[in-house]
């Protein structure tokens, strides 16, 4: 298979951050409601408008779930230089695949003791390594974060409470994408924003901000990596 070319792996990153930031903007309208328009009957203008979970929610974790599945396939593509690919055709959008592959490939003890050296020796980089090694107490913690929160979500579990407890298991990453999915259960969606409020969405944001800084002090770190190598 062809090597990966560097600026079509930024791409990935670049999609990853567009779509959890999208997420984000959505999520803290849905707090905030900043967002109005007025009505002027000659500039056309329509409003006092604001935006609703259920105008929102589903774009949100969409969006935050899609973002959750192109950075794991971004990492893995900057560690083996290649696009990950499973034997089944059907893994493809497997969050819980592609997370046991990224942990199994980031090896977090070398990047760290690596980067520790290099720092020690005062290795030359283009990056700051004081930063970087400091930066490694807390890599463990944004692994964890990383893996919590995505197996949050590929289990569901921001709309358990709103409807039948059941073990859901969203392994084709679909379950905000269209209403016919491939989920186990058919969810009535429409129902399902309406009990969304404004606590869950808040929940939501913390779950995105956490993810946007383990995602970027990861990438931090292994950029760090590949450069004193």
């Amino acid at each position: 298979m062809a090597q990966i070319r560097q600026a079509q792996k930024e791409d990935w990153w670049l999609f990853c951050d567009n779509y959890i930031k999208i997420a984000e903007l959505a999520c803290m309208e849905m707090i905030h409601q900043k967002y109005t328009m007025w009505f002027d009957e000659k500039r056309g203008n329509i409003g006092p408008k604001k935006f609703w979970p259920y105008n929102l929610y589903v774009s949100a974790i969409y969006s935050l779930k899609h973002s959750i599945e192109i950075f794991l396939k971004y990492f893995l593509i900057i560690i083996e230089d290649k696009f990950p690919e499973f034997k089944k055709e059907k893994d493809g959008h497997n969050i819980e695949k592609y997370l046991d592959l990224f942990k199994n490939k980031y090896k977090l003890e070398l990047i760290n003791k690596t980067i520790k050296e290099a720092y020690e020796s005062k290795k030359e980089s283009r990056y700051a390594l004081e930063t970087a090694e400091m930066e490694t107490k807390f890599s463990r913690e944004w692994m964890n974060n990383i893996a919590k929160i995505s197996l949050k979500y590929f289990h569901c579990e921001d709309i358990k409470g709103k409807i039948t407890s059941i073990d859901l298991r969203d392994t084709s990453n679909d379950g905000f994408r269209y209403p016919k999915n491939k989920l186990i259960i058919e969810l009535n969606y429409t129902e399902i924003v309406h009990k969304i409020t404004k606590g869950d969405v808040k929940e939501v944001l913390k779950d995105i901000n956490e993810l946007e800084n383990a995602f970027s002090s990861l990438r931090f770190l292994i950029e760090v990596y590949y450069d004193i190598q």
